[in-house]
C-alpha cells in the first residue's frame, strides 16, 4: 500500500521514471501519425513511389490494430515479459529504414512491405505506453489516459512540423526517413530496458484514502478474468460501437481535411495546413482534458457513476449536434460556425480513445482492461477509421467532378448523423459488466468484487476458495479471523479494517 516504505518508494519512482517512460512511448506512437508529412518530399523525389507509400501507411495502421489485439492477450497472460514485448516493437520499427532504402532503390513492393512490418512496432508501442500508464496510476485512471493521449498529441504535432523539414535539412526524403528511425527506436529501446509493471496489488493511496473513496477505487488486479466469456457480454459490443462511432466519422473529416476546406471555402493547401495545425493543438488539449474531466464526472454509485460514461454521452451528443448544424452554418455564410463544428469533430475523435481506455477499466474491471482495450482501440478503431476514410475518399472523388463540391462534402456530414446518434444511445446504455466483477466459488457462493485493496489485508479467491492475504506478499494469513455480517440474502465479509467483498448466498439468515 501507499503508506509503507516500499509503497512510498514506488510512488516516487512512478513519477520520476515509469510515467515519463510511458509518455515517451506515447509520444513516439503519436509521431507515427505524421509519417504522411513525407508525401510532398516523396512526390518530388519519385512520384511513382507515392501510391506505395500511401497504401503502405494504410496497411501499417491495420497491422498496428491487429498487434494491439494480439499484444493485449499476450501481456494479459505474460505481464513479466513487458520489456521483451517492447523490444519486439523496437525491432519492428527498424523497418522504417528499410522503407527509406526502398525509396532509394525505387522498389514500391519493398516500401509497402517495410511499412506494414513497421506496423507491428507501432501497435506494440501504443499498447505498452497506454497500459503501462494505467497500471502505474490506478488512483487516477482518467488522468492516466489524459497524459497518454496528450503525449500522443505532442508526438503528432512534432511529426507534422518536423518530418518534412528533416527531409529538407538532411538533403532528401531518404535521409529524412532514416532519421525518423532513430526518433522511433532509440527512446523505445531505452524504455524496453527499464520498463515494468508495478507489483500486483500495489496502490499509491493510503488505507484511509481507499476506505474513504469506497467503490470508486479499483486496483490493477480487481475483477474476474473473462477470457472467451467476454464475447457474450452485451456491454462489450456496446463499447465497440462507442469506439467505432467516436473515431470513424470524425476520422473521415480528419483524413480529408484539406480537401473538405478547399471544397467548402476554396482554401489553398497552405491555409488548410495552418488550420490543421490548429486542430492538432485542439486534439492534444482535448486528450489531456478528457482524462482529467473523466475523473471528476463520476457521480456516486447510480446510473451516472462512471465518469467515462458520462463524458462519452456529452461528447457524442456534441458530435451529433455538430454534424447536424454544419450544413446550416455553411448556408448561413458562417465560417466560424462551420469551423466550430469541425473542431468538435476533432475533439470527439481525440476524446474517443481516452474514454475507451477509461471505460475498459471501469466497465470490465482492470483485470480485463488490456484485452478489451486491445480489441476496442485496435481492431474496432482500425476498421472504423479505414471504412470512414474510404467513404471520405469516395466523397472526394465525387466532389472532384461535381459542379457543387461543397454540397457533396456537406452530404458526408448529414449521412453520418445517424451513426453518431446511435453512439449516444450506446453511451447511455453502457454499464458495468456484471460477469467481470462476480465469481462463483466451489461451494456455490458468489463473490461480488467491490474492491480489491481496501486495507492492509484483503480477501481473494484461489482455487475456488475465499482466502485472506496481506497486499503484495502472496502468502495466506493462517491466523486471519474474518468477521461476517448477514443481511437478508447477502453475506458481507470484512477483513481487518476494510470491506473487501460481498458474498451473495441463498442460505437463510
Amino acid at each position: 500500500m501507499g503508506e509503507d516504505g516500499v509503497g512510498k518508494n514506488l510512488n516516487t519512482l512512478r513519477w520520476r521514471l515509469y510515467i515519463p517512460i510511458s509518455c515517451i512511448l506515447c509520444f513516439v506512437f503519436g509521431s507515427t501519425y505524421s509519417l504522411s508529412a513525407f508525401s510532398l518530399s516523396l512526390r518530388e523525389h519519385d512520384p511513382s513511389m507515392l501510391s506505395a507509400f500511401t497504401s503502405g501507411l494504410s496497411i501499417q495502421s491495420f497491422v498496428a490494430a491487429i498487434t494491439l489485439c494480439a499484444g493485449a492477450y499476450f501481456l494479459d497472460f505474460y505481464p513479466k515479459r513487458l520489456g521483451q514485448f517492447t523490444m519486439f516493437g523496437v525491432l519492428a520499427m527498424l523497418f522504417q529504414s528499410v522503407a527509406a532504402y526502398a525509396v532509394k532503390v525505387h522498389n514500391a513492393g519493398l516500401m509497402s512491405l517495410a511499412l506494414s512490418i513497421e506496423g507491428l512496432g507501432v501497435g506494440a508501442v501504443y499498447l505498452v505506453g497506454v497500459e503501462h500508464t494505467a497500471r502505474w496510476m490506478p488512483d487516477a485512471p482518467g488522468l492516466a489516459m489524459g497524459i497518454s493521449m496528450g503525449s500522443m498529441g505532442l508526438g503528432q504535432i512534432f511529426g507534422a512540423k518536423c518530418y518534412d523539414a528533416m527531409a529538407v535539412w538532411l538533403g532528401g526524403v531518404v535521409n529524412g526517413m532514416h532519421a525518423t528511425t532513430a526518433v522511433f527506436t532509440i527512446p523505445t529501446f531505452v524504455a524496453a530496458l527499464i520498463i515494468r509493471y508495478p507489483p500486483e496489488g500495489w496502490d499509491p493511496r493510503s488505507v484511509e484514502e481507499i476506505a474513504l473513496l469506497g467503490d470508486k477505487v479499483m486496483s490493477n488486479n480487481t475483477g474476474v478474468r473473462l477470457g472467451g466469456k467476454l464475447l457474450v457480454q452485451w456491454q462489450f459490443y456496446c463499447l465497440l460501437w462507442i469506439v467505432a462511432m467516436g473515431a470513424g466519422p470524425s476520422f473521415g473529416i480528419l483524413s480529408g481535411f484539406p480537401a473538405v476546406l478547399n471544397g467548402l471555402f476554396g482554401m489553398s493547401p497552405g491555409q488548410a495546413a495552418s488550420w490543421f495545425a490548429a486542430m492538432s493543438v485542439v486534439s492534444m488539449v482535448t486528450r489531456f482534458c478528457t482524462g482529467i474531466l473523466a475523473d471528476m464526472c463520476g457521480f456516486g454509485t447510480g446510473f451516472f457513476w462512471s465518469g467515462g460514461k458520462n463524458l462519452s454521452i456529452i461528447i457524442f451528443s456534441l458530435q451529433s449536434l455538430a454534424f447536424m448544424l454544419i450544413g446550416m452554418f455553411y448556408h448561413a455564410g458562417s465560417f466560424s460556425g462551420v469551423m466550430l463544428c469541425i473542431s468538435i469533430t476533432f475533439m470527439s475523435f481525440s476524446g474517443a480513445g481516452v474514454l475507451a481506455a477509461i471505460m475498459c477499466r471501469q466497465m470490465f474491471a482492470p483485470r480485463n482492461a488490456a484485452v478489451v482495450f486491445g480489441i476496442a482501440a485496435g481492431l474496432t478503431d482500425g476498421l472504423a477509421t479505414m471504412l470512414f476514410g474510404m467513404y471520405m475518399a469516395a466523397v472526394e472523388d465525387a466532389a472532384a467532378v461535381s459542379a457543387e463540391p461543397a454540397e457533396v462534402y456537406l452530404s458526408y456530414f448529414s449521412n453520418v448523423v445517424g451513426w453518431s446518434v446511435v453512439g449516444v444511445i450506446c453511451s447511455f446504455l453502457m454499464n458495468k459488466c456484471k460477469a467481470a466483477f462476480e465469481e462463483q466459488l466451489d461451494n456455490g457462493v458468489v463473490v461480488e468484487y467491490k474492491e480489491v485493496a481496501r486495507g492492509e489485508d484483503v480477501a481473494t479467491v484461489e482455487n475456488g476458495q475465499l482466502v485472506t492475504k496481506p497486499i503484495g506478499t502472496g502468502t495466506e494469513l493462517e491466523d486471519a479471523s474474518p468477521n461476517f455480517a448477514c443481511s437478508g440474502r447477502s453475506l458481507s465479509l470484512s477483513v481487518g479494517r476494510s470491506l473487501t467483498a460481498v458474498l451473495k448466498s441463498d442460505m437463510d439468515t
